[in-house]
This record gives structure tokens, sequence and C-alpha cells, in this order.
């Protein structure tokens, strides 16, 4: 995942957990997603929540 499309993740994650959705509700909706992708989209989110 380039940095550009790993911000964007970010963001999404981010406004839609800010909505009261789980990290895991949010990530079903995007299947493609590897386990790597979805781990750096969670340490990203995290730190940028801190």
């Amino acid at each position: 995942m380039s940095g550009a499309a790993l911000k964007v993740m970010v963001n999404v994650f981010r406004r839609r957990t800010e909505a009261g959705e789980t990290f895991d509700e949010v990530a079903e909706s995007y299947p493609k997603l590897t386990d790597e992708e979805l781990e750096l989209i969670r340490e990203n989110l995290y730190a940028v929540s801190d």
C-alpha cells in the first residue's frame, strides 16, 4: 500500500470509528485489505489519534 493510500485509509477508519463503528466492523467493508495492511492502518490510526 502506498503512502497516499495508507493516509486515505487511516482517515476513513478514523472517521468511521469516531462515528461509533469498531475497527473490525470498518475492516469488514474492505475485504481486499491484507492482515499486514490492516495492521499498518491500525498502527497509524492510533499514532494519529494520540
